[in-house]
């Protein structure tokens, strides 16, 4: 049977349409959605701009479409896969995507940290998002232990594409780990919700330098790099929000990737440190689960906003900033190391489990999560963050129990 001539300029339409999105994908992981154009794109696919043109009107419209048929549809599949797994010993398969996360599993990520701030793209994120925790039996408004359970899964597992922004993920015994963890989100759950718990009293503030032209740079690096992206915080739109001129900036910095380094160094980092020594301290207190409960509150309450932000947005520009990323990489084993050793000191038995060498990347991937999935689901603060975290904790003594047994 012959196919019907009226046929074949459609069918060879949508191949064109097909391969613009591969390319586009492409374009994005090699340069990132800010930096999407339509001549890197024609480039990539061996076309003129005038052939995209009449598919794609700008590269929004060319993002939207990746996120539609590459980006989303790798994360579902993370996600669905992730639930299938959550009850079994080793979430292997799971924990393969992440440690040699696929480039459009990595792209879902940074399509997260982007279409917070960008409206077109978190016009066709948030429906997604939505479709996935009601289908398996969510409600958007996190008042029933079967959401909380999901969602808390979701960040999870959606965490450490955050850390692969900066580069590889740490190979880690996140098989079991996310077993631990995941097993225990579902079958460890407070019967029901019983609210919000009070935040911990955690304040964003960035510590003075003692130099009145770093403290603006930095205050004003902070202010845009939030707004719109480390891409289009030019050195221009810096100068204009500090005060200062663009010669005194690169008087003062060679490149705007040097002043974001100060940025992460100065601002960042000492907040996450602190953000991290407040969980151990209630991890290891007479209440664990009501104590990191009030701590995660604290970091997702509307005056932390802007670290939130900043920290997604300066891990994103990492992905395509070596500097920065060695910078990241250098903290996070630093980190993980300080709190494995804290842990082993302060819990009863710790010498004999392996776990610990996972403990502070799940913690910290839990975390990114929350933060890449909270502006498309609106009372995520709202979360009870108590309930998830008595699963939490659940998990770590199931899995402490068999690194003892072990042995």
């Amino acid at each position: 049977m012959t196919s019907s001539p009226g046929r074949r300029p459609r069918a060879a339409g949508l191949a064109r349409e097909t391969a613009l999105v591969d390319a586009a994908l492409e374009e994005i992981v090699a340069a990132g959605i800010d930096r999407l154009t339509m001549v890197g794109v024609a480039r990539r696919a061996g076309v003129t701009t005038g052939a995209i043109y009449p598919r794609f009107e700008s590269p929004t419209e060319l993002a939207v479409r990746v996120w539609e048929e590459r980006a989303w549809p790798a994360l579902e599949r993370h996600l669905d896969g992730a639930l299938l797994e959550v009850g079994s010993p080793s979430m292997a398969s799971t924990a393969e995507r992440l440690v040699d996360a696929p480039a459009d599993l990595v792209v879902a990520a940074e399509f997260l940290v982007v279409g917070a701030r960008d409206a077109a793209l978190r016009e066709v994120i948030v429906p997604s998002v939505h479709e996935w925790l009601t289908r398996h039996g969510g409600t958007v408004g996190f008042y029933d232990s079967p959401s909380v359970a999901l969602v808390s899964l979701a960040a999870l597992v959606t965490g450490p594409l955050a850390i692969a922004l900066t580069g590889e993920v740490p190979r880690k015994d996140w098989a079991s780990g996310l077993a631990g963890f995941g097993g225990a989100l579902f079958t460890d759950l407070l019967p029901r919700a019983r609210g919000r718990v009070e935040a911990a009293p955690l304040h964003f503030a960035v510590p003075s330098t003692g130099d009145a032209l770093r403290d603006a740079l930095i205050a004003a690096a902070i202010e845009v790099v939030v707004e719109v992206g480390f891409e289009r915080a030019t050195v221009a739109r810096l100068a204009r929000r500090s005060a200062y001129s663009t010669q005194a900036i690169y008087l003062r910095y060679p490149t705007k990737a040097a002043l974001l380094i100060d940025v992460v160094e100065t601002a960042l980092f000492p907040l996450m440190r602190l953000v991290g020594e407040a969980n151990l301290a209630a991890f290891s207190s007479p209440s664990p689960a009501a104590g990191l409960g009030a701590v995660a509150a604290g970091y997702l309450a509307p005056d932390w906003e802007r670290w939130r932000r900043l920290r997604l947005e300066t891990q994103l520009a990492a992905r395509h900033e070596s500097d920065l990323a060695r910078v990241f990489a250098t903290e996070h084993e630093r980190s993980a190391s300080d709190w494995s050793s804290e842990a082993r000191s302060r819990f009863v038995g710790a010498q004999g489990m392996p776990m610990l060498e996972v403990l502070p990347w799940i913690s910290r991937a839990g975390s990114l999560g929350t933060f890449l999935l909270q502006p498309f689901l609106p009372g995520l603060d709202e979360l009870d963050w108590e309930a998830a975290f008595s699963a939490a904790i659940a998990g770590f003594i199931g899995l402490a129990a068999d690194g003892r047994s072990g042995a």
